[in-house]
């Protein structure tokens, strides 16, 4: 192993049947329509393997639980115990304290759904897609490709997202990509 560390986020027993709200968790820029299509990707795969990379908050994860209570959840971040994941204890997670370009290596399931939304340098983001991607046989979800002019004003390697996805989407075969609100870009396998 590569130093990385796992944690469980754990219902203790109980079902996955959760009464947390995924619309009003905090969550770091995520809007409303953006939870309930994250929510509605999951659902598509209900009893599959959905990969979070960058979870701050966890409002990604608890969207991702509710359209799939009974999947299989990962949620991969540098440092996830530096933010405090609401209702951790009722989420029934993995979570997975490692460099997302490093604890790719170790990661050998098939991936039903994948959310990206770690660190949005070019060079980052690009080292997420070539590590991760590969391992995805469902849905791609991007968070931050098209972000607001006050958000690149604050943080201005959000640009390094549209930049790296881009490059990555006019060399695919295989993606589709789907409907996607506010800073989503979704894509879905077709092979």
């Amino acid at each position: 192993m590569d130093g990385s560390q796992f944690m469980r986020a754990s219902a203790k027993g109980r079902a996955h049947n959760t009464v947390v709200d995924y619309l009003t968790v905090p969550g770091a820029q995520v809007t409303q329509a953006e939870r309930k299509r994250i929510k509605d990707m999951a659902g598509l795969h209900p009893n599959g393997v959905l990969v979070n990379i960058g979870i701050m908050w966890g409002c990604t994860l608890w969207c991702l639980r509710a359209g799939a209570p009974k999947a299989r959840l990962y949620g991969i971040d540098i440092a996830p115990w530096k933010w405090e994941i609401k209702y951790k204890d009722e989420l029934d997670a993995i979570l997975w304290a490692g460099d997302s370009h490093v604890v790719h290596k170790d990661f050998n399931d098939d991936i039903n759904v994948l959310l990206i939304d770690g660190d949005h340098h070019y060079n980052s983001v690009q080292r997420d897609i070539a590590g991760w991607v590969p391992k995805c046989k469902g849905h791609v979800i991007f968070h931050d490709y098209a972000p607001t002019p006050n958000n690149l004003k604050q943080f201005p390697e959000l640009a390094g997202v549209r930049k790296a996805v881009d490059e990555w989407f006019v060399t695919q075969v295989g993606w589709v990509e789907r409907p996607a609100p506010d800073s989503l870009r979704i894509f879905e396998w077709q092979k």
